[in-house]
């Protein structure tokens, strides 16, 4: 496969936050407790009601208008805010809500045994269209300051050796930070080490098939595919940053191929094609659906800091495969 050169384009930023839903207080039965029951709220999302998509900021503080999930809603509300850089837009958004619906589509393969050979992209596929020389400050610049991102809820730095760290600055903020290809189907594999902060549901992985250069900001979407510091992956189809609305097709599933804590290697491998998402660990299947609802599009790295403040990792490697041009 040959190597292309390539022009970057890079990202700014666009956010979304939602806040966990308020205890109710206890509501006093009726004549009919099981009609008192599905009449009455379960539980109550605050949504932001003053939000600027102009300013660059999102204030936290902003009047918020109940959205209420009553007995019978297949929804169940998780925090999930989120920021979004998008090249050659100022400004940052913040989305409403975020909904997710649990609806597992996906299935588990049998568990490899360790004897089983590790998936070989390399001899699947042959060289790779980009490599970790793609780690650099061109690819995943800010453009507006010509240096990698950092601002108030992701930082990306590169050290001497080419290694690429993110950082996630807030609790709970799904975050991440496109680069500039626009691909549709791919193998991608990173390389990450998890640093001293690393545990519970603080997460890190890849976000694929995200929108043009230059959309909407409210339009951002994708498959965010990752691993979490407690030994789980996830896979999410963010349906839509402004709101914020994505289902959850696989939600934090164990997997002992995954080593958990701080301080350790993963690679996660993700393929995307013919309509089916493949995910792997340490070189092996963990997962696949089939889901087409994005067919392709923009990737970029994802961070979700969890319950740590600064959580950051580091992309010691990286090789991505354009399936559609080995055809």
């Amino acid at each position: 496969m040959k190597r292309l050169a390539w022009l970057a384009i890079a990202s700014l930023a666009l956010a979304a936050c939602t806040r966990s839903a308020p205890i109710a207080e206890p509501t006093p039965l009726g004549a009919d407790p099981l009609a008192d029951l599905l009449e009455a709220p379960t539980a109550i999302l605050l949504q932001a009601s003053s939000t600027s998509l102009t300013s660059g900021t999102f204030d936290p503080d902003a009047t918020p208008t109940p959205f209420i999930i009553t007995p019978t809603s297949p929804f169940s509300p998780t925090p999930e805010p989120t920021e979004t850089p998008e090249p050659e837009a100022a400004t940052q958004a913040a989305a409403a809500s975020a909904t997710q619906q649990a609806a597992p589509t996906g299935t588990r393969p049998p568990a490899p045994t360790r004897s089983d050979p590790p998936f070989d992209p390399l001899l699947a596929f042959g060289g790779p269209r980009m490599d970790r020389k793609f780690l650099s400050v061109d690819n995943w610049e800010d453009r507006a300051t010509g240096r990698l991102p950092d601002n108030a809820n992701i930082r990306l730095t590169l050290d001497a050796g080419g290694n690429l760290s993110v950082t996630g600055k807030n609790e709970q903020f799904d975050t991440w930070w496109f680069s500039w290809p626009y691909l549709g189907e791919l193998y991608v594999e990173v390389e990450v080490r998890t640093g001293e902060t690393c545990k519970g549901q603080s997460s890190y992985g890849l976000i694929l098939y995200g929108p043009e250069a230059g959309a909407s900001p409210a339009g951002a979407h994708g498959y965010i595919v990752a691993f979490a510091c407690d030994g789980t992956f996830l896979l999410r189809r963010l349906n839509s940053s402004n709101p914020y609305s994505a289902d959850a097709l696989f939600a934090f599933e164990e997997d002992d191929l995954i080593r958990p804590g701080p301080d350790q290697t993963n690679r996660l491998g993700v393929r995307l094609e013919d309509g089916q998402i493949s995910i792997y660990a340490n070189g092996y299947l963990v997962a696949t659906t089939y889901e087409d609802t994005f067919t392709e599009g923009r990737f970029g790295l994802y961070v979700n800091a969890g319950e740590t403040e600064n959580f950051t990792y580091t992309v010691t490697d990286f090789n991505l495969w354009d399936l559609r041009a080995n055809r």
